[in-house]
């Protein structure tokens, strides 16, 4: 019987310029299948994929710095600054400048921000239920996996 990872490496399977590198490029189709389907359930927020992060993390503690919300989510400076802007303009956050350091800014959340936490822990559930289902008690060894890839990938 044929199992989806020999249908995966069949010649046919991913357009020629993935042929060397099928597993890479099975790689980049899920992440944007993923994200595609957090921008659409974010969208009627005026969300897009990864916002919903930072928002999860300031429901868990708000007011962090955005060094404290880079490093807890692993993200580059650029990334999470457009992140916050884009936030800030959705009014789902403002940000604050403590009057003891002009550089160093707080992202709190705003009453539009607070509101958004059922929805949006409801999104978080949705797309973790949408995997679950389809990985089923092999998630575990999916999370392993990938992180090992991720490892190998940052220490190259």
């Amino acid at each position: 019987m044929k199992s989806v990872a020999d249908d995966m490496f069949a010649p046919d399977a991913y357009p020629a310029a993935a042929a060397n590198g099928r597993l890479s490029y099975a790689i980049f189709l899920l992440a944007r299948a993923h994200r595609g389907y957090a921008d659409r359930l974010l969208n009627e927020f005026g969300l897009q994929a990864g916002h919903e992060h930072i928002l999860l993390s300031l429901y868990g503690r708000d007011g962090q710095s955005r060094s404290e919300l880079l490093e807890f989510l692993g993200l580059d400076d650029p990334t999470i600054a457009e992140a916050i802007d884009c936030l800030v303009q959705v009014g789902a956050v403002r940000l604050e400048t403590p009057s003891s350091s002009g550089s160093v800014y707080r992202v709190w959340l705003t009453d539009k921000g607070r509101a958004m936490q059922e929805p949006i822990r409801t999104i978080s559930a949705k797309m973790e239920a949408s995997a679950l289902e389809v990985l089923g008690d092999r998630a575990t060894e999916f999370v392993a996996t990938a992180k090992s890839i991720e490892d190998a990938i940052e220490h190259q």
